[in-house]
C-alpha cells in the first residue's frame, strides 16, 4: 500500500495548492477535480494508463499559429458548395508538420455561422469558426479576445477564426460537443446567437461510381484525357447523373459533375475534376476563390480545394482542375490539364 500512501501526500499537497478548503460546494468540486488528476497521476502497475485530463480554462485559449479556415470548391462529383477546410501547423521537437480537413459541421444564422473542433496530443485542441460579418472578435469560457479575419475564399462577408488551448488533451465528448464559442462586436458587446439553421455549405446531387477496369458511366459531363504518361491508369472515379440549379447556398457555389483519379507506377496520384456554375449549370462559372494565375503557364491558375492545392483552366462553361495527391510538385497535373477534354450534356 505504499503507493496508496504516496498518492494521499499528493492529494493533499494538490489541495492545499488548491487554497480552496471551504465547505461551499465550488470547494468541493475543486476537491474532486484535484483528486482525479492525484489519482490518475499515481495510477501504476501493469496494463493502467496515465490520463491526462484536459485544462480548457479561460486562459488556455488563444489565437492558434499557422491555422485558418477557407472555404474551397468540392472535387467529389455531384456535390455542389463548399468544404470548410481547415489547417493547422505544428512544431514538435524542431519538425514542422501540417494538416488539413473538411469537416461538415451543422451551421446557423449566426453570428457564428459554423464551427468543428479537433485535437491531437500534438498539437493540443483547437476550436475553427465561421462568422457573420459583424463578429469582430471571439473568446472560449471567458478568456482571452481573438480577433476574426477575412480572406479570399469566403463569401457574403463571413470571417474565419481559429484558436487553440495548447498542450492538452480533449476532453470526453470534445468532438461532439465543441466549446461555446462567444462573439463580440466591434465595440466590445457580445452578440447574442440567432436560433435555426442556416445557409448549409453544401447539397448532393444523384452519381455513379466507377472503379478500373469498368467503363465510365454516362453522367452529366465527361471527362476525357487523351494522353497519359507511360504506367498511368484510369483508377477510379465517379460522375453526377442529374444536376439542377442549387439554391440556397453560400455565394456562387461551384459543383463538381465528374471526377477522375489517375495513377502512375512512379507514385503519382493525379485527381481531375469539372466543376460547373452550381446555380446556372452549363454558364460560364465564377472565378475560383482565392485563385491566381500560376507564374510561367499562360492561362492556368492555382487555388485550393478539398483535395488541396490545384491547377486549373476554364473551358466553355466550366473549369478543368487536377491536384497532385503527393508531395511531387505541378509539373503532372499541370500536364494533365493540357491533354484533358471535356464534353456536357444538358
Amino acid at each position: 500500500m505504499r503507493g496508496a500512501g504516496r498518492c494521499r501526500r499528493e492529494w493533499r499537497t494538490k489541495r492545499a495548492a488548491t487554497g480552496k478548503a471551504g465547505c461551499g460546494l465550488e470547494a468541493w468540486v475543486g476537491v474532486a477535480i484535484v483528486t482525479v488528476l492525484a489519482l490518475s497521476a499515481c495510477s501504476g502497475g501493469s496494463g493502467v494508463t496515465t490520463v491526462r485530463v484536459t485544462s480548457q480554462s479561460a486562459d488556455a485559449w488563444h489565437a492558434a499559429r499557422g491555422a485558418h479556415v477557407s472555404l474551397v470548391p468540392v472535387l467529389g462529383a455531384g456535390v455542389a458548395g463548399w468544404c470548410m477546410q481547415t489547417t493547422s501547423r505544428t512544431v514538435t521537437a524542431g519538425l514542422v508538420s501540417s494538416g488539413r480537413s473538411c469537416p461538415a459541421p451543422h451551421t446557423t444564422r449566426g453570428p457564428i455561422f459554423a464551427e468543428s473542433c479537433q485535437g491531437t496530443s500534438r498539437s493540443g485542441a483547437l476550436v475553427f469558426a465561421l462568422t457573420t460579418g459583424a463578429v469582430a472578435s471571439v473568446s472560449i469560457a471567458g478568456g482571452a479576445r481573438v480577433r476574426t479575419v477575412t480572406n479570399a475564399t469566403l463569401p457574403n462577408g463571413l470571417r474565419a477564426v481559429a484558436l487553440q488551448a495548447p498542450d492538452t488533451e480533449p476532453r470526453l465528448g470534445f468532438f461532439r460537443h465543441c466549446p461555446t464559442v462567444t462573439p463580440y462586436d466591434t465595440s466590445g458587446n457580445a452578440i447574442r446567437a440567432n436560433a435555426g439553421r442556416g445557409q448549409p455549405l453544401l447539397i448532393r446531387m444523384p452519381r455513379k461510381n466507377w472503379e478500373h477496369p469498368e467503363r465510365t458511366p454516362r453522367g452529366v459531363c465527361e471527362l476525357e484525357t487523351t494522353k497519359l504518361r507511360l504506367g498511368t491508369v484510369a483508377w477510379e472515379g465517379a460522375v453526377a447523373t442529374k444536376i439542377g440549379p442549387a439554391g440556397g447556398l453560400l455565394g456562387r457555389p461551384l459543383v463538381s459533375c465528374a471526377r477522375t483519379v489517375y495513377v502512375h507506377s512512379g507514385g503519382h496520384y493525379v485527381t481531375a475534376a469539372v466543376l460547373l456554375d452550381a446555380s446556372h449549370p452549363g454558364a460560364q462559372p465564377p472565378s475560383l476563390p482565392g485563385s491566381k494565375p500560376l507564374a510561367g503557364h499562360r492561362a492556368v491558375f492555382e487555388a485550393q480545394s478539398s483535395d488541396g492545392r490545384i491547377v486549373a483552366r476554364r473551358v466553355p462553361g466550366a473549369w478543368i482542375v487536377a491536384s497532385e495527391e503527393t508531395p511531387e510538385g505541378l509539373a503532372v497535373p499541370i500536364e494533365m490539364l493540357e491533354h484533358t477534354r471535356v464534353s456536357i450534356h444538358q
